[in-house]
């Protein structure tokens, strides 16, 4: 059964009273904000769920958390996990709402659409819809009416709720990105946007927008959405818009051409301005992880810095052995079958994000499979006459292998203390450009110059518990009127 009802002003001022009594310290104005034409009072910081999944205790949890130390906005999207983080959400407000923890009205939620891929693609597949994009072979996009209305059913069904808060058209630029026509992309954002409002004329969502990467880009740029002119002709409901902010991607707030900024138009039409990606940061195609580790790293042996140069080192030995064994082979690493240590010691030191690190794991695990398989076969085949021989070289090959896979398994620890130390500097360098920054550790500095901006709210992606309770510290934190004088731009020299 579907839970019934919608945010509202009464319910989430009723969420926001509740919390002060657990909480008395939260500052009003770095909690949460008012919004004129709003029928609810959204939170400053908002829960981003990109890569939360249901199944995941640990992000249970933080959700919960989240909802029970004030923050009431819970943005998602129907592609996100392939349904996995709208199931999470709706099984976690019902959790919550049947322990009488939270009411409906008291949650604002925001749900996405436009990707297909997935489990999309093969309905895709089934059903061919009209103006649909294609990026690869293995995703394509969509904002026609009959793409949304079987994602907006699906969403709703994967909440459990009968009532979407807000409903955003996702990305719709990647038409600009293959076709480039702006007319065209204007008149299927047109289209979209009336068959939301006719949604929301049936009370299945309350309010819509868009969320775009292009908001923010320069109004020449071939893929930049145009909000003025959607303003245009945007029914009644279009009342939101998402977009990236962080330290680098500062087009929000730019005013080009000596034009009115996105941010200072969003304002005037008193649109809900929704970032993300605060910590995510895209910067001349180049991905950067702007979070340091809670705590830090132990020193000593234990240090990452001494765990990774003495796991080289010991796979270096171990694959100078193997070449030895090998000599009457003739066997010697090439392009075919390049060496584990020699891939492995280039590619750290290019390495910097952290979510990057997975994506080299996987694509470089095909390439060193296929070199340690061919060193077990040469060993096999170089010692069948000598089986006395053969088990000294095979345990010999034991031990490298167990090196290689620790390297491989101890990399995401590595590069994650790399980008620690790189943040770490940052954020001391940001508390000496501002005192008000001083003592606060770089997610709260980011998310501090994001709602000085005058930005309402910043999604944040929060999967762990201790993560959720660092940046709800925001709302303890007085946010000034006066901007912040910080240039990261120009400071950060990445």
């Amino acid at each position: 059964m579907k839970i019934s009802g919608s945010a509202s002003i009464d319910g989430t001022e009723l969420y926001f009273n509740k919390i002060r009594k657990s909480y008395p310290d939260l500052i009003t104005d770095s909690w949460y904000r008012k919004i004129k034409g709003l029928n609810f009072i959204p939170s400053r910081l908002g829960f981003g769920s990109y890569r939360v999944h249901y199944q995941n205790k640990e992000h249970v949890d933080a959700l919960r958390e989240a909802l029970l130390s004030g923050i009431n906005v819970i943005d998602t999207a129907c592609n996100y996990g392939d349904g996995a983080s709208e199931l999470l959400i709706g099984n976690v407000i019902k959790e919550l709402v049947d322990a009488k923890r939270i009411k409906r009205e008291e949650i604002i939620l925001i749900t996405k659409a436009g990707y297909i891929q997935g489990k999309n693609l093969k309905l895709y597949l089934e059903k061919n819809f009209p103006e649909t994009v294609k990026i690869s072979d293995t995703l394509y996009h969509s904002i026609h009416p009959e793409f949304l209305e079987i994602q907006l059913e699906i969403s709703l069904r994967r909440l459990g709720l009968e009532t979407i808060d807000v409903f955003l058209l996702h990305n719709p630029e990647y038409y600009l990105k293959v076709y480039g026509d702006k007319n065209i992309y204007l008149k299927r954002i047109e289209k979209a946007l009336y068959f939301l409002e006719k949604k929301r004329e049936e009370k299945i969502i309350q309010y819509y927008g868009i969320s775009s990467n292009t908001f923010i880009l320069p109004p020449a740029h071939r893929e930049h959405t145009d909000l003025k002119s959607i303003l245009n002709f945007a029914p009644d409901g279009f009342k939101v818009v998402q977009f990236p902010a962080n330290l680098l991607e500062t087009g929000y707030k730019e005013k080009y051409d000596n034009t009115q900024s996105f941010l200072d138009l969003a304002k005037e039409y008193h649109l809900w301005t929704l970032s993300n990606r605060p910590f995510n940061v895209i910067y001349q195609n180049k991905l950067y992880r702007f979070a340091r580790l809670p705590n830090e790293p132990e020193e000593g042996e234990k240090n990452p810095e001494s765990v990774m140069l003495h796991l080289e080192e010991r796979l270096k030995e171990l694959e100078s052995q193997i070449l030895s064994i090998l000599s009457d082979k003739h066997f010697r690493f090439d392009e075919k079958y390049p060496s584990p240590f020699e891939t492995i010691e280039y590619y750290k030191n290019y390495i910097d994000d952290p979510e990057s690190i997975y994506t080299f794991i996987r694509s470089v695990s095909f390439h060193i499979q296929k070199t340690v398989s061919y060193i077990r076969f040469l060993i096999l085949d170089n010692d069948k006459k000598n089986e006395n021989k053969k088990d000294m070289h095979l345990k010999i090959y034991d031990s490298y292998l167990k090196v290689l896979n620790h390297i491989l398994l101890f990399l995401p620890t590595y590069i994650q203390y790399k980008n620690h130390l790189k943040m770490k500097d940052i954020e001391n360098q940001l508390a000496k450009l501002d005192k008000r920054l001083e003592n606060l550790p770089l997610t709260l500095q980011v998310i501090f110059i994001l709602l000085n901006d005058g930005i309402d709210t910043v999604l944040a992606g929060m999967r762990k518990v201790p993560y959720v309770r660092q940046l709800q510290k925001i709302f303890q934190i007085k946010i000034p009127d006066q901007k912040i004088i910080a240039k990261p731009k120009i400071l950060l020299n990445l």
